[in-house]
């Protein structure tokens, strides 16, 4: 069972995180939708106050964002500190930039 973040719950988000929790997951969520958090948290996800808050308690953390909060990504406070501590992937928008990021 690994801990693992979600960062975006819209349609792929969601789905995803709903997926993970079922196979038995510790899943740890945020998103900007508050509605989108508690249907996560209802399927037996971990709500975070912000991103760097899901970086923190996962080993792998997925964002499934917009392309323009993808950009904007390394400007999120405290997500690029944790980051060394686990490994961003990117799901959806897969022909814009992928963040990567190494300590």
């Amino acid at each position: 069972m690994a801990r693992v973040g979600v960062i975006g719950l819209g349609n792929i988000g969601g789905a995803i995180a709903a997926n993970l929790v079922a196979d038995g997951h510790v899943v740890t969520v945020h998103d900007t939708d508050a509605g989108r958090c508690a249907a996560a948290t209802a399927a037996g996800a971990q709500a975070a106050a912000d991103a760097a808050a899901v970086a923190r308690a996962s080993e792998v953390t997925f964002t499934s964002l917009p392309a323009v909060a993808n950009d904007d990504l390394p400007l999120w406070p405290g997500l690029i500190m944790y980051s060394r501590y686990n490994s961003l992937k990117k799901i959806g928008n897969l022909d814009g930039p992928c963040p990567q990021r190494t300590s």
